[in-house]
């Protein structure tokens, strides 16, 4: 699915540009960016608990009270439900943004019945619903709050199609607003993820492959290929970088096209970065034998 939304994602850019225009050109883009992020996703909530298991087993010998072990445990329990429920959010979100999108972009073709703008404007009322409920999460030691900005405010241009126009001015501001707390929650939990993994990796590095080589007697038969996976993790870190930018590309297009400002470059630029993301997601799931057909 992902290989082929990388071979059909440009010609369907430049072959139908002309025909459908900007909002057609940003709707599939930000379908595609949709399509890949849950992989990421995926893999990046699995090496938080990785991470956070390695820490819990690192400190449990320095805890000999029983219950302090398990007061250790439920605390880190909660924080990956905490994590959890914001990956949960970001999917849920990237969702809501694809209908909306599509919406907006089916409106800039025609001035369409009131069926249509009252769906797309469902849709981006769910979006800012489960947005500030997300915005509320704390991961780690700060709340997603705290890695928000201040709201910018978004001037909708005026468009041939009223209705359109009208859609735009009752939703614009929410939906960027939206996409500015879907950001912060990429940006929160990629900070917090990458440290946890890289002090998770340093460690069992240390305890498998440093102190085996430093220690007098024979090597363990896999230390060589134990040592190649812990470095191309290390070499890995940080799914959630691609995503944060293709992230921060989706609001300055989406701010452009809404305002009218010829949003050509800003639609370049997410397509390249969403070109990444849809490379690293058809990395972590290609990883099969099926990779390479």
């Amino acid at each position: 699915m992902l290989g082929c939304l990388a071979l059909v994602l440009l010609p369907f850019l430049t072959s139908c540009a002309a025909r459908l225009g900007q909002f057609s050109q940003f709707a599939a883009t930000g379908q595609t960016y949709a399509v890949a992020l849950p992989a990421v996703l995926d893999v990046a909530l699995q090496s938080t608990i990785d991470a956070n298991s390695s820490e819990l087993i690192a400190g449990r010998d320095n805890i000999r009270d029983r219950k302090e072990r398990a007061d250790e445990l439920g605390k880190s329990d909660d924080e990956i439900r905490r994590r959890a429920r914001a990956f949960q959010a970001i999917k849920t979100q990237t969702h809501l943004l694809g209908a909306y999108f599509t919406g907006i972009a089916a409106l800039a073709e025609s001035d369409a019945g009131a069926g249509l703008g009252k769906s797309t404007a469902d849709a981006a009322d769910a979006l800012a619903r489960i947005s500030q409920d997300a915005a509320a999460l704390q991961i780690g030691t700060a709340s997603v709050k705290d890695a928000l900005g201040e709201g910018v405010p978004i001037v909708v241009a005026a468009f041939k199609h009223a209705r359109l126009e009208a859609v735009l001015k009752g939703t614009a501001e929410s939906v960027g607003r939206s996409l500015d707390i879907h950001i912060a929650l990429l940006d929160r939990l990629g900070e917090v993820i990458r440290g946890e993994q890289e002090v998770a990796i340093r460690n069992t590095k240390l305890v498998e492959i440093d102190r085996k080589y430093t220690e007098d007697g024979a090597l363990p038969k896999r230390w060589k290929e134990r040592r190649a996976e812990l470095l191309l993790q290390e070499a890995r870190l940080g799914e959630l970088e691609e995503a944060l930018q293709a992230a921060q590309k989706l609001k300055l297009a989406f701010v452009a096209l809404v305002e009218n400002q010829k949003p050509t470059a800003s639609l370049t630029l997410l397509l390249q970065d969403v070109q990444r993301l849809i490379s690293l997601a058809e990395r972590i799931s290609g990883e099969s034998p099926g990779e390479g057909g």
